[in-house]
């Protein structure tokens, strides 16, 4: 089975659709009851998941279709661990075909389109999509095989150049005639332009150190002296009371020093008088 939906999976696909029969090793159905139309079972979680979970299975005897009660089918299109479990139990080695949704299949873009009344969607387009899907896969089909080989290896290198070289001369061929094999014109498609530019928002702004980041954020909370440097207060450098002080100790310190060496010369001459009249 896991071989099986390794060739028709997407790989984005595949990986979690491994995941979920890995998972379902660990499990095993058990029957409950059955009547005329459906078979019931039960599973019970593995023992490694701490919460133990019972999933029931229904099992329609006339559809040949099995749906779980964790509704992963129905949800996103891949069946379950219980459901793998429920297959692998009867035998049904190959995933049937009822649990294979189209849309995860590699093959998706290469089937028909049809519209809500069920008309096929035609057109250059779709064609296009098609033919690139085909060739895609058979140049990877080619490429796999003859890559063991160093023979087969140069005989599709030599083939695909040879090819290259006829596609230019019909592509050269084209753009100078105007015309296709078919008698066909070719459409001239109007080149996509690039989107006008548009300056985002903050673009050109210099990035801040952190020491500059607090130092501007320090701005918004409130004035700040440059004389005392404190912050959020509602004086300036001109009538802080700190340089005050200061300028007013500073006139008053000359005052002091005056009135001091005027004393001391007073002493100094009093005592040279005294010492003359001994």
């Amino acid at each position: 089975m896991e071989k099986q939906m390794a060739e028709i999976y997407t790989r984005k696909i595949f990986l979690k659709f491994q995941d979920e029969l890995w998972n379902s090793l660990v499990i095993m159905p058990q029957f409950v009851r059955e009547n005329a139309i459906h078979k019931m079972y039960v599973v019970e979680s593995s023992p490694k998941e701490r919460v133990r979970r019972v999933r029931e299975i229904a099992y329609d005897k006339e559809l040949d279709f099995a749906s779980c009660t964790c509704k992963k089918f129905e949800s996103e299109g891949l069946p379950c661990r219980h459901i793998l479990a429920f297959l692998r139990l009867f035998g049904n080695i190959p995933l049937p075909n009822q649990y294979i949704m189209k849309r995860w299949t590699r093959g998706a873009k290469c089937q028909i389109i049809a519209d809500k009344q069920g008309v096929e969607i035609g057109g250059q387009r779709s064609s296009m999509l098609t033919w690139r899907a085909k060739l895609f896969q058979l140049a990877s089909e080619v490429i796999d095989k003859a890559i063991i080989y160093e023979e087969a290896s140069v005989i599709v290198n030599d083939g695909l150049q040879s090819l290259l070289g006829k596609i230019e001369s019909i592509v050269s061929n084209t753009k100078s005639g105007g015309i296709s094999e078919k008698g066909s014109t070719t459409h001239d498609y109007e080149a996509l332009k690039d989107p006008s530019a548009v300056r985002a928002k903050g673009c050109g702004q210099r990035l801040k150190r952190g020491k500059e980041k607090v130092t501007n954020a320090a701005k918004y909370r409130g004035r700040r002296c440059n004389g005392c440097g404190k912050i959020g207060q509602s004086h300036d450098k001109r009538n802080c009371p700190l340089l005050n002080n200061l300028s007013s100790q500073n006139e008053e310190s000359p005052q002091h020093a005056s009135e001091y060496d005027s004393k001391a010369d007073s002493f100094s001459s009093t005592g040279l008088h005294e010492k003359m009249k001994g």
